[in-house]
């Protein structure tokens, strides 16, 4: 239920937040009808040969940073799994250059426990992340990766 949630969103790019980039990760069937890909894994963007990763699952969200704190470890454990990642292709053209956004949301109450403990990494302590992209070529909107309950 979102109703309660915060979302915060932020525009993305290699260079400068909003620059056309690649969105890399291991592009996913999800739906065979009809067919829809997305990306898993950890998540970078790219352009012009430089890459700066953004997002791993395994390693960020909320139950991921209070399961670290608890354990009193100062950073998560990198992924260490193969590199099968490439870019997203636009659905419909094939494009792989996208104006990014991404999105978190944080669960209803956040507020209430941030208040209560203000020395918890607030920004990490979210539940959902998404992104987003509009085509360069042909200016479709397409859900590039989804992660929920994190």
């Amino acid at each position: 239920m979102l109703d309660d949630a915060i979302i915060v969103t932020w525009t993305l790019g290699v260079s400068a937040a909003g620059d056309p980039c690649l969105a890399i990760g291991e592009p996913t069937v999800v739906s065979a009808d009809p067919p829809v890909k997305l990306l898993f894994g950890p998540l970078a963007l790219e352009s012009g040969g430089k890459r700066v990763e953004i997002f791993n699952p395994v390693m960020h969200g909320f139950n991921n940073e209070i399961d670290r704190l608890q354990a009193g470890l100062s950073a998560p454990a990198p992924d260490e799994g193969p590199d099968g990642r490439g870019p997203f292709q636009c659905p419909d053209c094939l494009s792989t250059t996208f104006a990014i956004q991404a999105a978190v949301w944080y669960q209803p109450g956040a507020v209430d426990l941030f208040a209560r403990k203000p020395h918890l990494p607030i920004p990490d302590l979210f539940n959902d992340f998404n992104l987003h992209g509009v085509c360069s070529a042909c200016g479709r909107r397409a859900v590039i990766a989804e992660f929920d309950g994190l």
